[in-house]
């Protein structure tokens, strides 16, 4: 199976966020998978081999700090990484900066700002483009 290059994989509890950002990317010509909390996506993240990992901070089974943490520590260190989170983006935001994140956006998120955020860091070909 050939390996895609726009692979996403999108870590949240909450389905219906997970929904709605997995719609939009997929009809941006992204191909999506999702995970529903951080133990899953980190065992999805190192059997699927993403490109880029869209992570909420607050989970089950897993804090989003936590499953970053490890991604760095192991096989997939150097994935791209853009954090989700409604919580104290003061406090939260420059920490997960200091672990490498690519983006940290606030929740309830803008998703033609997650995807303006997503085609910079996994640009598509113009072929793609043109057909979306």
């Amino acid at each position: 199976m050939e390996r895609s290059n726009r692979r996403i994989l999108l870590v949240d509890d909450d389905s219906t966020l997970r929904e709605c950002v997995s719609q939009i990317l997929t009809e941006a010509g992204y191909e999506v998978l999702e995970a529903r909390d951080g133990k899953e996506g980190m065992m999805r993240a190192e059997r699927d081999r993403p490109n880029l990992i869209i992570l909420d901070l607050v989970m089950p089974r897993w804090s989003g700090m936590t499953v970053l943490e490890h991604l760095r520590r192991g096989r997939n260190s150097r994935v791209r990484v853009i954090m989700m989170s409604g919580q104290d983006q003061e406090r939260f935001r420059p920490l997960a900066e200091s672990k490498g994140v690519d983006g940290y956006l606030a929740k309830p998120v803008c998703l033609e700002t997650l995807l303006a955020r997503v085609r910079s860091i996994l640009p598509l070909s113009p072929e793609l483009v043109a057909v979306h």
